[in-house]
Order: structure tokens, then sequence, then C-alpha cells
């Protein structure tokens, strides 16, 4: 008894086991509605948007699971309207009750998922999601403490951003013309688009673990024409419409519309922040008093540090589209031109040598002139900014000697001298080069050295040399000298039995096109060097070179045509239904005749597409398996109905039952 209570135990947990293993399901994609999802056991994420654009409406549940998440690009192409993933433009989205999170491809909280919906015009939530809330269209958490997303598709002018708010990293106001931002709200996300003006209440300030600077606060309101601060704000304050820290002592930002004019710098300014006056179409100079006690200075409209060596800012309003800096300046500040339409040329002193990045940023239309020698010419520059040299360098002429034709013999050596001339070559053994060229390419081997002298040793791999002087300035072989090598006789015998091979297949049409028309070039080639006096390595390798083409001949073969699909089809039919054939193989050659016919029935399929289905068809003939006959017992000279491998099996059994009870 206690033997087979042990028996069904185990039958017990081995079935168990099975179902939990079939029941855990490895993840999953798949597309269910508008959404691609990320399919787990008890949620399901969603990967991408794919629907026609429109109300995007995120179910509650997806084939039994809760959805709980968004990915951090499933709305990412949206912005194309039409392009990647997502098919259309989506103008709402509808978040369910139990999507409580937006993730990355670790598990990370993103922000910004909805930051590519530009034509959003408004956000829902569910009420009783425990997660997001919606105010007026835009999308909260539900404590209203943080932003995630405002409709860029609204069609509002001015919003009003509720107490106590704080952003995500990625908030997009879209074509907002006023934002009033409210108390308590310590962060305002990089602004852009049509944004003409911004008030702050009195308990902002800019918190200082928000990692975004005030420069990347402002820099893309292109736009901004006024910044109002409430007079109450212990931090910041504006005068003349420009925004500073409260004491005046930073200028941290002007409106980038402000119609400013010629501007006057307070002399409470120690410190102007990076951008501040980037874009300010409307500041046409600057105006720096005389009893301004710090480092500033002007010289015709353009901020400089005390001493006139650094240039801090050139206006972009500036009138005119030629500038000269002063012979004082040795360094431009970073940003100092950014996004100056005006200027066409600007001429730097050749005593420039510090380089602010990123300083030319924006310009489009504007040609640096500089000195050769100087780290302005090889600095990093936008596209559409050039640098032309006012002293470049020019080679006139070069000449070497020996020149002419020399023949020398194997393990002999030339020593050339060179001589150039010309303009504001200082460094000359920097701008020509020396080359070596071999019979079949060319290869750059050698700079000239510094006393003007290069040697050249011949050696048994070039049968054919020239060495010449090459300007680097003008992309010119100005002088050469042709080297002409006196080799000892090589052995070309199996090179010439090859040839004889060669001549007899390159025209042979067994052979395709291609691997002939290969063979003809390999084929001039090792004839060139059989008629040369070349070395023995060149011979040899020449002859390897013509074996491996012979080898690599490849032999014609008729196209398939979709009649030669049509008779393999044919040859399957009469197989699919053989009963000497397992169902199993005939249904598997059943599917490759009916993938057959619709490549046949295509109205132009290609010769791959043939080719593949014929393919198929070989490999599923081949796959046929016979039915095995089934053997039967036998029993007293009489055949009976029982499988002989059954009643195999029902006497090892009785047998291991009767010796269990004998013991």
């Amino acid at each position: 008894m206690k033997r087979i209570t042990m028996v069904l135990l185990a039958t017990a947990l081995l079935c168990g086991a099975l179902a939990f293993a079939a029941s855990a399901a490895e993840p999953y994609f798949d597309i269910e509605g508008d959404f691609r999802y990320h399919f787990f056991d008890d949620h399901a994420q969603i990967s991408a948007y794919v629907g026609s654009g429109g109300a995007a409406v995120i179910p509650e549940t997806v084939r039994g699971v809760p959805v709980t998440s968004i990915a951090s690009n499933a709305f990412t192409y949206n912005r194309l309207n039409g392009d990647g993933l997502n098919s259309g433009k989506v103008t709402s989205i509808s978040i369910p009750r139990y999507l409580v999170g937006f993730y990355g491809p670790f598990g990370a909280d993103l922000d910004g998922v909805f930051f590519d919906c530009v034509g959003v015009t408004a956000y829902t939530v569910d009420p009783l999601n425990e997660a997001f809330c919606a105010v007026d269209g835009v999308l909260f958490s539900k404590d209203m403490t943080k932003l995630y997303a405002y409709p860029t598709g609204s069609s509002l002018t001015e919003y009003t951003i509720p107490d106590g708010v704080r952003f995500s990293n990625s908030v997009d106001f879209g074509d907002l013309e006023s934002l009033i931002v409210g108390n308590d709200v310590t962060r305002v996300p990089p602004l852009s688009g049509k944004l003409r003006k911004l008030s702050l209440p009195a308990s902002f300030a800019f918190a200082s673990d928000a990692g975004v600077s005030y420069t990347n606060a402002f820099n893309s309101c292109a736009s901004l024409e006024e910044i109002t601060v409430h007079p109450d704000n212990p931090d910041y304050t504006v005068q003349d419409g420009v925004l500073f820290n409260k004491s005046m002592t930073t200028l941290i930002v002007c409106p980038q519309k402000l119609n400013i004019g010629d501007y006057t710098i307070p002399n409470s300014v120690t410190s102007i922040v990076q951008r501040a006056f980037s874009g300010c179409t409307g500041l046409t100079g600057f105006v720096i008093s005389g009893d301004n006690p710090n480092d500033y200075s002007n010289q015709d409209g353009v901020l400089f540090n005390k001493d006139k060596t650094t240039l801090l800012c050139y206006p972009a309003g500036r009138p005119g589209s030629s500038y000269t800096l002063p012979n004082s300046v040795t360094a431009y500040a970073s940003y100092a031109f950014e996004r100056n339409q005006n200027l066409t040329e600007i001429y730097f002193p050749e005593g420039v040598t510090g380089l602010g990045t990123n300083a030319f940023y924006g310009c489009t239309n504007l040609t640096l002139y500089g000195y050769y020698y100087t780290p302005l010419r090889t600095a990093s520059r936008p596209t559409g900014v050039r640098f032309v040299a006012v002293d470049a360098p020019r080679i006139d002429s070069i000449t070497i000697a020996p020149s002419g034709t020399l023949t020398l013999d194997v393990g002999d050596s030339v020593q050339f001298t060179v001589t150039i001339e010309g303009y504001n070559l200082r460094d000359e053994t920097k701008r020509v080069t020396w080359y070596l060229l071999a019979s079949g390419g060319g290869n750059y081997l050698s700079t000239i050295s510094t006393n003007g002298l290069l040697r050249v040793n011949v050696n048994e791999i070039q049968p054919l040399l020239q060495a010449g002087a090459y300007s680097t300035y003008d992309s010119t072989m100005r002088a050469s000298t042709n080297i002409i090598v006196k080799w000892p006789p090589a052995d070309k015998t199996y090179l010439n039995t090859l040839i004889a091979q060669a001549e007899g297949k390159v025209n042979d049409t067994r052979y395709t096109e291609a691997s002939r028309a290969a063979l003809q070039t390999v084929l001039a080639n090792a004839k060139t060097v059989r008629d040369m006096e070349a070395p023995q390595v060149l011979v040899d390798s020449t002859a390897l070179v013509l074996r491996d083409a012979i080898n690599a001949l490849q032999e014609y073969q008729e196209p398939v045509t979709v009649a030669s699909l049509n008779q393999k089809i044919a040859e399957a039919e009469g197989k699919v239904n053989d009963a000497q054939y397992t169902t199993a193989s005939r249904a598997a050659l059943q599917t490759a005749i009916a993938q057959a016919k619709r490549v046949r029935d295509d109205e132009a399929p290609s010769e791959l597409m043939i080719s593949n289905a014929i393919d198929a068809l070989n490999n599923a003939i081949s796959a046929l398996e016979k039915v095995v006959a089934k053997e039967y017992f036998t029993l007293w000279g009489k055949t009976t109905t029982w499988e002989k491998t059954t009643m195999n099996w029902i006497l090892l059994i009785f047998l291991f039952g009767w010796i269990w009870m004998a013991f």
C-alpha cells in the first residue's frame, strides 16, 4: 500500500511541476490594436504606438493583464507624422487606470515619453489612476507636484503653472505666447517655441540641484520679449527688461526679442552668464561707463575684458557685415559671435590663440580671415563658416637631383636632394612628401628628411620605381625621377604553364561571364610580368594570383524559370497523396507546394524567389518519411490484433510484478 501511495504522490508532483513550467511563459512582443506590447506574466508594457493617428486610447487591460507602463521611446517617431513605427499623428492620449509609470530599457523611471507628440491637444487620465491626473488637458503626477506633459497642439496662448509644481526633464510648451509660473515652482525647463512673455512669482528660485542652468532655460526662447519678476522675489530682479540676481551682480539673460539698442551694463555687474545675450537681435552695442570698476570694456559697441585682450560678446544686432578685431586681442570667449546673421566676414590678428568653444554657433554665411600658422585655421567650425588664410604658404617650384632616368642594379641605393622655392614656408620639411611609385600602384613611403635628402634602397620586390616630390598644398607632383632596376633572370616555367591554361579557359562559355572577365584581367597582368625583366618574387606571386583566378571560374547554370518551377510542383503533387509516406511529412510537402504556387502565380516573380521555392520543394520531397509497417504478436501460431511492441511492454510489466510479488 505504501508503495502505491508513493507512486501516486510522485506522479502528482511531476504533473504539478509540468503545469508550473507551462505557466511561467517567457515575455514576448506582439501587436494588439494601436499598440505594440511587451507581454509579461502579470502585466503588459506599451513598447510602440503603431496606430494611424488621432486619439490614442490606451486600454486598461490587454489579453487579460493590466497595461502598467509605457516604454521611453513608444511615441518617439510621432513627430515625423508618418515616418517610422508610428504611422500617424496622435491628437490625444488617454491614460488608463492601471498605468503607473514610464520606463526605459533598464527599468528606470523616465520623463519626456510624450515629448515628440507635438499634435496632442489634450491628455486625459482615468479618475481611478493612482499615479497620474490631468488638469485642463495637462498631464501631472497624482499629487500635482510634477508636470509630465503639456499638450503642444493646444490652441491656448497663455498658461499658468499651478503652485508647487516641479517639471520633468523634457516639457515642450509648444506655441504658448505667455507662461505664468506659480508659487513655489523651483524650476523652469528649457523654453522654446513662440513664448513671448514669462512671469516669475515671488517664491520662484532656480533649484541648485535641478540640473538646468540659466543658459539652458532661456537659450531657445527665440521669441521672448519680456520677463517679469514679482517685486517681493528675494533672489531675482529685472531692470530695463534684463534679468539679474537680486543684488544685480550677475546678469542672467536678456530676452532675445527685447529691442534694447545700445545697452549700458550696470557698474554693479561682476559676472555675466554665458550666452546671456545669445540671439539678441535687438542689441546693437554695449556701453561701459568710464567709472566701471569691473573687468569690462567696450570698443565700437563690442564687449571686451578690461585690457581688450579677450572679446567677450559681439552684439547680434550690430549693423555691418564686416568686423576686424583689434590687434590687442589674443582670445575670444565661447559663444562670442553666436547666431549673428549680419556678419559675413571677420578679420583676426595673428596673435589670437585662445579660442572659445562654439563661438560661431548658428552663423550660416561667415568667412574667417586669419593667419595660416594659428590655431584658428584648424579649429572646428560649424557648417557655413569657412577659414581663409591671409598668408597662405605657396610652393612655387620643387626640383630633385639626380633627375631623369636612373638604371640601378639590385642592392644599389641612390640619394636625392630636394630644392624648394615658395612663399611663407616656415617648415618646408612638412610641406613636401616623398613617394616611391611601384609598377601597378602607388605607395607613399616617407616624408622628406630635415636635410632635404631621401635614400632609396632598391630591393627585390619592386620591379619599377619612381621617386617624386609631392606638394601637399595643391596636390601636385612637382618633380620625379624614374628608376629602372636590372633584375637577375627569373624562372617563368610555372607562370607560362598557367598562362596557357588560362588562355584555354578565358573564352570557354561553360563558365560565367563575370568569372571569365576577372580571369582576363589577371591574365593580362601575368603576360606583362612574363614579358618584362621581373624579379623572381614578382613572378611567383603573379603565378599564384593567376592560379587562384583559374580555380575561381564558375560554371554557367541555366536560369531558373516558372516552367522549371511548374515541373517541380508537378513532381511534388505526384508524391503528396502517396500513402506510403507519413501524414506529417506529406503535410509539410503540401505546405511547400502551396507556397511554390503563390510564387508561380505572382505577376513578376524574381529568379531568387523561384529558386528558393524550388529548393523548398526539393527539401520537402527529400524529407518524406515512409510509413513503418506494424508488427503483430503471434500466439500459438496465429497472428493476433495486438501490436508486438505493446505486448512486449505488457509482458515486461507482468514479469516485474511477478518478481515483486515473489519477494
